[in-house]
């Protein structure tokens, strides 16, 4: 099914995952690839006002889309689904 156009710059890579998952396969990554992702250097900053507006669009299209499916099999469940945690 490959990426979802509905889904032009957020989600996108969690849509797809999703859908890999959705198909019996398994996500693997290994801890020794260095990536470098500079996230918005291109498109800009999403708190902006049209962006912003985009990225809660998408936000709720994806929510919509998949619904209970969206939870991670994984996600530790000592850690609050409600905020955000930063390791330092």
């Amino acid at each position: 099914g490959g990426f979802d156009e509905k889904l032009e710059v957020a989600y996108n890579d969690v849509d797809l995952c999703l859908k890999i998952r959705k198909k019996g396969y398994r996500i693997v990554y290994t801890p020794y690839a260095s990536l470098t992702h500079f996230e918005s250097a291109s498109r800009g900053n999403d708190w902006g006002k049209e962006n912003r507006k985009r990225l809660v669009s998408e936000a709720g299209y994806i929510k919509a889309k998949w619904g209970d499916g969206l939870s991670d099999p994984y996600y530790n469940p000592n850690f609050s689904k409600d905020r955000t945690y930063i390791l330092k």
